[in-house]
């Protein structure tokens, strides 16, 4: 988001410090959006949005460390919306997609490249992401030929998990690009850096609630 100046990201892990640090920089802010923000009670919201994957859904059930759920299934019938990410939806419940069919090459973003492109090329795709096989199938849903890396989420790359033997591009996604912009400089002689920019598609009935909600409490501070 801060590579796209969508708008401007904050990161802390105290979410009330920097909530209080990104208002004092941008007084005309009216609205915060916090990622992953469901358990920092501290953080006081107006509107509470859980997001699903749709293809692993709730695992076992369990709580960490025994499963993967940051809290129990009935934290659900507390917040606002629940949201579906690539999966079947229910009444109530919003769907949303992710959408990209274009790659930028890291080291020079202003060149830009469609599936075709990789056809004649010996690629491999990394992803240190939640899912990373729902980036994988978005590669084969655009009919690319690839050997799959998955990697830790949040993974800390080093330019040796990129050195691939008989590779000429390397497709990543955008949270992966940002670890490895700083090596993608050509010191690979044969290879290239691509990244595949992905947007949202979300259900505007979504939008209209959320902005329903939040309309009546007018400019808030945290």
């Amino acid at each position: 988001m801060a590579r796209r100046d969508l708008c401007p990201v904050w990161v802390g892990r105290d979410r009330v410090a920097t909530a209080h640090a990104a208002l004092q920089a941008h007084p005309e802010c009216d609205i915060i959006l916090s990622d992953d923000g469901l358990q920092h009670y501290r953080l006081r919201r107006d509107v509470e949005i859980a997001v699903i994957d749709g293809a692993r859904g709730f695992g076992n059930g369990r709580l960490l460390p025994a499963g993967p759920l940051r809290e129990p299934l009935e934290r659900l019938e507390s917040v606002d919306a629940i949201v579906i990410n690539g999966g079947k939806t229910e009444p109530g419940i919003f769907a949303m997609s992710l959408a990209g069919e274009v790659f930028y090459n890291l080291a020079d973003p202003a060149r830009t490249a469609r599936a075709d492109h990789f056809k004649a090329t010996r690629n491999h795709a990394v992803a240190g992401i939640g899912n990373p096989q729902r980036y994988f199938q978005h590669l084969e849903q655009l009919g690319i030929s690839f050997t799959a890396h998955d990697f830790p989420d949040h993974h800390p790359y080093c330019a040796a998990d990129l050195a691939f033997a008989d590779c000429d591009a390397v497709l990543m996604t955008e949270k992966d690009a940002v670890k490895c912009a700083p090596f993608a400089d050509g010191r690979f002689s044969n290879t290239q850096f691509w990244v595949l920019r992905v947007d949202a598609q979300i259900d505007t009935a979504l939008l209209d609630q959320i902005l329903r909600k939040i309309e009546p409490h007018g400019r808030q501070t945290a």
